[in-house]
């Protein structure tokens, strides 16, 4: 036998070897779970709209403190609907809501009232939207015109 003939025989049983070798972690690979989906920014931002009742703790209208303003407003997020109490003219008392895009940074309200979510977690949420004028209930103002930054807590 020659050389060439010894080298080829040595590369098949090289190559047979490390096809046995690798015929388990095959099977292995084939047998383990699947990776856990990583939820969406829709899921996500669902999941923390509708887990509790938010409270306002704090509003600003074109930068001023205007928190007395809208003393006692909730807003409860179930599904694709919402209920307020104390909603003073800048929040109905239920309406639907529905995300402006996948990254869930914004939703639209059924009025076509655009509201931007600057954060949310467990615990905060920040929301904008701009309000184009004063509404008026007999004897004082039910909401004030500007761009309103509320921030409500659980």
């Amino acid at each position: 036998m020659n050389n060439y003939q010894h080298i080829s025989q040595l590369g098949a049983r090289i190559r047979h070897l490390l096809l046995i070798l690798t015929m388990p972690l095959v099977f292995l690979a084939c047998g383990e779970d699947p990776l856990p989906e990583v939820p969406t920014a829709e899921e996500t931002v669902t999941t923390l709209l509708t887990s509790s009742t938010w409270t306002l703790s704090g509003v600003t209208v074109d930068g001023l403190n205007r928190t007395s303003a809208y003393a006692g407003l909730t807003i409860n997020f179930s599904g694709n609907n919402f209920t307020t109490t104390n909603g003073r003219g800048i929040w109905p008392a239920s309406g639907t809501w529905s995300f402006t895009s996948a990254e869930a940074s914004a939703f639209t309200r059924n009025d076509g009232k655009v509201v931007t979510i600057q954060t949310i977690n467990a615990n905060l949420m920040r929301l904008s939207m701009q309000v184009d004028e004063n509404s008026f209930i007999p004897g004082r103002t039910n909401s004030l015109a500007g761009t309103h930054v509320m921030v409500f807590e659980r």
